[in-house]
């Protein structure tokens, strides 16, 4: 790994609040954040240059090492595995996502992996189930990371998987903080794309903002929007989807990158009293996880440019000039 590219890790693993970790080719631990040394319970001097079952506790060394061994097998680039601890009457549950890193060269460097509660099918949530439909969203969107090339892409596939995952959300958007504290729709479902250009809302007139107080640390869920609207003196026109519908619950969740407040992501159900503090566990859940998505999304775009890009005269090298050429040529045959 080179300078570049380790400082980038650093930045990453830096801006993540669950555990997370990198282990090379050799499944020993070479890199970690402080959520994961908290997590274990152990300093940097127990973890680095170990193996899973030098340092973790039994059942996540399992599912480390079954995930381990499924990836740098050939068994496929994303895995996710589920563990539990027994903890007083009820089993705490944890899900392991994991996938293969690979440098700019095509080179494997090893397995990143993060760790997050989930409930444990010993729980009686209500919730399991559409939890593990969101754990396969979020890995479809964790796959889609190395092939999307811009925000827009991502967070497109982000809705598309929430609204398919979430019961009664019927149409969503994310919006975007600029730096004139402006945000605009970075992507959008169900909304009429005329208005999706030009749209743009001070994060102080959001009704996120209006409801907290500007303490946008949690997802919240509006109800009756109608009802909350004029309190706030929020215009009640921008609530319709494409086909004219009215939106009245709405359950929105902020999103922090790298420290900072990225933007917001909003789902909207047509009906009153549609979404439940189970719709909100799972956001939380979600919301958790986007940043990681974002990290290795913002990683691969950066590995990609230093492949094409000499270090040097910062001019494209040969590689891009091939991959440029081969580009007109296509487009040359198929217009003729």
């Amino acid at each position: 790994m080179n300078e570049a590219e380790s400082a980038l890790l650093d930045a990453y693993f830096r801006s993540d609040p669950a555990p997370v970790f990198l282990k090379d080719v050799a499944l020993r631990f070479v890199r970690c954040n402080e959520a994961f040394r908290s997590f274990l319970g152990l300093g940097d001097s127990s973890i680095i240059g170990r193996g899973a079952t030098e340092c973790c506790p039994s059942p996540i060394a399992r599912a480390i090492s079954e995930v381990d061994r499924n990836l740098l097998s050939g068994g496929g680039k994303y895995r996710s595995n589920r563990v539990a601890f027994r903890g007083g009457p009820l089993e705490r549950g944890y899900l392991l996502d994991a996938l293969s890193v690979a440098n700019c060269d095509g080179g494997l460097l090893g397995v990143c992996a993060r760790i997050v509660d989930a409930p444990s099918p010993a729980e009686p949530d209500a919730g399991a189930g559409r939890l593990m439909r969101l754990k396969d969203a979020i890995l479809a969107i964790s796959r889609s990371t190395v092939e999307t090339t811009d925000d827009t892409g991502l967070f497109d596939l982000v809705l598309e998987k929430l609204l398919a995952a979430i019961d009664h959300a019927s149409v969503g958007c994310v919006l975007r903080l600029e730096e004139d504290r402006m945000l605009h729709i970075l992507a959008a479902r169900g909304y009429p794309r005329d208005r999706l250009a030009d749209f743009r809302v001070r994060l102080e007139d959001t009704f996120q903002w209006k409801k907290t107080k500007g303490h946008l640390d949690e997802t919240l869920i509006i109800n009756n929007l109608a009802e909350f609207m004029p309190t706030y003196e929020i215009p009640g026109d921008i609530l319709r989807d494409a086909n004219g519908r009215e939106i009245h619950s709405s359950m929105s969740a902020p999103l922090f990158f790298e420290g900072a407040l990225y933007g917001l992501i909003n789902l909207d159900g047509h009906d009153n009293d549609v979404f439940d503090d189970t719709d909100r566990t799972l956001m939380e859940y979600v919301r958790a996880q986007i940043p990681i998505a974002l990290g290795i999304f913002k990683l691969n775009a950066k590995l990609r440019e230093m492949s094409r890009i000499d270090p040097l005269t910062n001019l494209l090298n040969r590689r891009a000039l091939l991959e440029a050429f081969d580009q007109e040529k296509r487009r040359a045959s198929r217009n003729g």
